[in-house]
């Protein structure tokens, strides 16, 4: 696909018509090779030369005249060659020309197929008004565009110049292969084929003439078709441009041409000459969307001619009947004929009022009461203290404050949200809400951020954070996500302890904080992670009971939570998504899927059964969370962290504790699923012999090292040859006689068997094999370690 902007489709060179970039179809197709010209055929002299020369010496050598006969094979030779030269150059001429046939055929589909690719692109691109009134549903991308950014507008359709390029640039070179050719008939079919191709490819017919709407348009021609023109231009304007961020001042006579835009959404302001420099123009309607802050306003203006035209208007278009021509552009090269869209009265109020109910699902009634930025330090957290409740001010609506309650409303939380929509900003802001009214004593928080981890960096101040996990360190991820079946392990038991059913039961001095685990991009923790779906299916049914709760994020909700967990989560919030899909998923509306890009954090909060809301959510930043982490600088707080740390890389010997013999302490047991550890032991009484495997320096010696410190008796065995043999010997003869050691090591078994030869390897095998055999009866333990189980060890692994 093209990476060009999507204006190189209609004028590749100088200003572009829009800039707004589109995926594009293939724009290079190579040019068919031209027939070559076969390779000029030369005399045969040397051919024709060889058998008068050969005849000449037979002459000299045989004195008869017989033999100059064969000079006269000369000739015959030459002309047969030049005649078969011939004739493989015409078939070969043939044959170049079929195949330039076929390429050409060939080239021609494709420049058939990129255009209407082109074409198909240009359509998604801006689809005119014809196709905004003809859609029943409410469209995604209605109102997302900001103010300052490329507005397509789509003019009708005609003939455009395509991004198609058709290699190579030039013809000369073309040309110059034909010019070798002897066939002019030839040469002279090819050039105009590649001229046609050329030709064909450079334009588009019928494709959408779409302009910038932020350069201002201006109409001039009979009042009918003008309105209609402007009409179609209108209904795209008003659904590109959210009335929330815009208003509208039209200009016009008592009864103008483009007076249904007062059914539009957009807050109007008539007037008629007042505000118009130079004075009001008799015939002028003049229609401006207006920005409620800063940015440039969108002119739209019909006129009977070019000079009544305000100087907002850039792009000028002038009608003659069915037919429009642009007349002036800030390009200043698109000159050709084209057919306008046209949209009548009755079509475009329709449109309006259609648009005017979407907005008031959308916005809320009215939208433009709802303030476009929100922030955390304007709302004043109150302070319940109610041991069932979790209610925190996050924003405002139509009416004022909103306060959310994780308890209540809750116990857990689905939040969807496109990139940009604000979702990472919401979870700080809540989060922050949260710290702010309540202590660590009583809310903690673990944060997993599979977003790099810079969502929750300004929130890292908190007391109340007991951990954040990030996809930078996914092990330690799973095992502390893992660890949380452990942390409801342990608030059962706790319960049972207190007889009670849930922690609402639990005597007041006894009871748990409340452990809120926030997920950003919940989606990519499960797909990466995927044997954590079902630990949140269980945090989610069991959660309420044990003050555990969920604040579950992603951008596409269709499909990535569960049934089970969504079931379990009465409190829905959905920013700006995608496409109605994933609204439904959320909130059960498509009407999140058109919510309007700017400003970021507008989200519809749907609580139980009732209908969504719409809330703009309160931003904040790293100033508000070490204003609420001061509050708390003078009290010493000490969270339980809901997992157990990764064991450490080095452990001394005071690090693990000794064990009544003949149990032998040699390290400590990782047990994250039960946040706990354990002693490692060996029982030789118990467990019998002792094979360890590993690699080399993988810790096997190790391990050695640790049971001979933890034993009393220990014997080792050398690794060379005579010292390995008469040491098993020994220890073995002394086992007989009941006085060997507690435990007898051998490092590197399959090393020490490997120096052994072929006719004493074996013996040592049955020695060893005997003592592995014999010892555990006699109180005396072998541990090995060998490289592998297979091979020449394979018979002492199976005594261990």
């Amino acid at each position: 696909m093209l990476s060009t902007p999507f204006a190189l489709w209609l004028m590749p060179k100088a200003l572009p018509w829009c800039a707004f970039p589109v995926v594009n179809p293939e724009k290079t197709i190579a040019i068919p090779r031209v027939p070559e010209a076969p390779a000029r055929t030369t005399f045969p002299f040397l051919a024709s030369t060889a058998p008068l020369v050969a005849s000449l010496a037979i002459w000299v050598i045989t004195q008869s005249p017989f033999s100059l006969i064969f000079a006269t094979l000369g000739p015959v030779i030459a002309m047969a060659s030049l005649g078969d030269s011939h004739r493989r150059s015409r078939s070969a001429l043939r044959r170049e020309n079929v195949r330039f046939e076929h390429d050409c055929v060939a080239v021609i589909h494709a420049i058939d197929d990129a255009h209407a690719r082109e074409i198909s692109e240009l359509d998604r691109a801006a689809p005119g008004a014809a196709a905004l009134i003809r859609s029943t549903v409410r469209n995604a991308e209605w109102w997302r565009t900001g103010i300052g950014d490329w507005i397509p507008v789509r003019l009708g359709t005609g003939a455009l110049e395509s991004a198609l390029v058709i290699e190579p640039a030039a013809s000369a070179w073309e040309h110059a292969e034909l010019g070798r050719s002897r066939h002019a008939t030839s040469r002279e079919l090819a050039a105009h084929a590649i001229d046609n191709l050329r030709e064909r490819a450079s334009m588009l017919e019928d494709a959408p003439i779409v302009v910038d709407g932020s350069w201002g348009i201006g109409i001039c021609g009979s009042r009918a078709e003008a309105a209609a023109a402007a009409s179609a231009i209108a209904v795209q304007l008003a659904s590109e441009l959210a009335p929330d961020a815009m208003e509208l001042r039209l200009l016009s006579e008592s009864e103008g041409i483009l007076d249904w835009v007062c059914d539009l959404p957009h807050t109007m302001a008539m007037a008629r000459d007042d505000a118009e420099p130079g004075g009001w123009r008799p015939g002028l309607e003049h229609l401006e969307f207006r920005p409620r802050g800063k940015g440039a306003s969108v002119h739209l203006a019909v006129a009977q001619d070019e000079a009544s035209l305000p100087r907002d208007c850039r792009i000028i278009v002038r009608l003659h009947g069915a037919v429009g021509r642009i007349v002036q552009h800030p390009d200043n090269r698109f000159s050709n004929d084209f057919l306008p869209d046209f949209l009548s009265d009755r079509q475009a109020r329709h449109h309006a009022l259609a648009l005017a109910t979407t907005a008031a699902s959308f916005f809320g009634t009215p939208s433009r009461k709802i303030a476009e930025r929100v922030a955390l330090g304007e709302l004043d957290q109150c302070r319940e203290h109610d041991p069932n409740s979790l209610a925190v001010i996050v924003g405002h609506d139509a009416q004022g404050p909103v306060a959310v309650d994780l308890v209540r409303e809750g116990p857990h939380v689905v939040i969807g949200g496109t990139t940009g929509s604000g979702k990472s900003e919401l979870l700080v802001t809540w989060v922050l809400a949260l710290a702010s009214a309540f202590d660590p004593s009583t809310v903690n928080f673990l944060l997993v951020d599979f977003k790099g981890g810079a969502t929750f960096a300004p929130i890292l101040v908190l007391p109340h954070t007991v951990g954040v996990l990030t996809d930078l360190d996914q092990a330690a991820t799973e095992r502390a996500i893992l660890s949380l079946r452990a942390e409801v392990s342990r608030r059962e038991q706790l319960l049972a302890d207190c007889g009670a059913r849930s922690v609402d039961e639990m005597p007041a001095g006894e009871a748990l904080p409340r452990l809120v685990i926030v997920v950003d991009e919940f989606a990519a923790l499960t797909s990466e992670l995927r044997g954590l779906r079902d630990v949140f299916t269980d945090l989610a049914a069991r959660g309420r009971s044990l003050w555990i709760h969920l604040i579950l994020c992603t951008q596409r909700p269709a499909g990535a939570i569960s049934d089970a967990i969504l079931a379990n989560c009465g409190l829905r919030i959905s920013l700006r998504v995608n496409n109605a899909a994933d609204s439904l998923a959320v909130i059960g509306t498509a009407d999140s899927a058109v919510l309007p890009r700017h400003p970021p954090g507008r989200a519809l909060v749907a609580r139980g059964e009732g209908a969504p809301k719409i809330v703009q959510w309160a931003l904040s930043d790293e100033t508000d969370a070490r204003t609420i982490a001061a509050k708390y600088r003078y009290q010493v707080w000490s969270p339980h962290r809901p997992w157990l740390e990764p064991l450490p890389a080095v452990l001394s010997e005071s690090d693990v504790p000794a064990v009544p013999l003949p149990a032998l302490s040699f390290g400590i047991v990782d047990i994250p699923h039960e946040q706990r550890r354990d002693v490692a032991v060996f029982d030789p009484s118990r467990d019998g012999n002792l094979i360890v495997f590993g690699g080399r320096r993988s810790g096997s010696s190790t391990v050695l090292a640790a049971l001979a410190y933890s034993s009393p008796s220990v014997h080792r065995v050398p690794d060379d040859v005579e010292g390995a043999w008469d040491a098993v010997t020994a220890l073995l003869t002394a086992l007989r006689r009941g006085s060997g050691p507690a435990l007898v090591v051998i490092d590197n078994l399959d090393t020490v068997l490997g120096r052994f030869g072929p006719d004493h390897e074996s013996a040592f095998v049955d020695l060893v094999a005997a003592l592995a055999r014999e010892g555990p009866r006699a109180g005396t333990t072998m541990v090995v370690t060998a490289l592998s189980p297979r091979g020449r060890v394979q018979p002492i692994a199976s005594l261990c």
